[in-house]
């Protein structure tokens, strides 16, 4: 979901770590006692952290900081270049610490969209969670940000924060969230 085996980077502590944390939440969802969420890395971790993945104490934490999770799990910044678009996790609700910027698109002005504090697009509806897209800083000082959609489709965003189709039509805008 966050992208992590989409980078080109391979195994790292941090994004081990958030991925036991997702897991542990995941399961939670899935019925799953903490027990349970912690049996596979009690049996295959190692003791002692390495270079690619923490020790097995620091990944039982993760998962149980998942687990005991009541919102979505800790999301920093991104690093991935492809998307993982059209996921669906079933969740109550965002936690408010977890969204960056709300999202206002004109063509769909009562839906909610936020924009993550991984930096994922997200659509809100019935209690669900879409991931629709990906914020991406562009370097360009007109345009500093773009969210991408799919593989080959952006949609630039000024620095005002409109949001502006290819052709230069407004499309929404969004907002930094307080």
């Amino acid at each position: 979901m966050n992208g992590h085996t989409l980078d080109g980077l391979g195994s790292l502590p941090e994004l081990e770590l958030q991925a036991d944390e997702f897991s542990g939440f995941v399961l939670r969802r899935m019925g799953a006692n903490l027990a349970e969420a912690q049996l596979a890395m009690k049996m295959v971790a190692n003791t002692k952290a390495t270079t690619t993945h923490p020790a097995k104490e620091e990944r039982l934490g993760a998962i149980a900081k998942g687990w005991n999770d009541g919102g979505v799990v800790n999301q920093g910044i991104a690093q991935s270049k492809a998307l993982p678009l059209q996921k669906v996790i079933s969740f109550p609700v965002i936690n408010k610490e977890y969204i960056a910027f709300d999202v206002h698109f004109i063509a769909d002005p009562d839906t909610r969209y936020h924009v993550t504090a991984r930096n994922n697009l997200v659509k809100l509806f019935s209690n669900k969670i879409e991931l629709v897209g990906k914020l991406w800083s562009t370097g360009k000082s007109s345009y500093p940000f773009a969210f991408q959609t799919s593989p080959d489709d952006f949609l630039l965003i000024d620095k005002k924060g409109q949001i502006l189709s290819d052709q230069g039509r407004v499309l929404g805008y969004l907002t930094p969230r307080n």
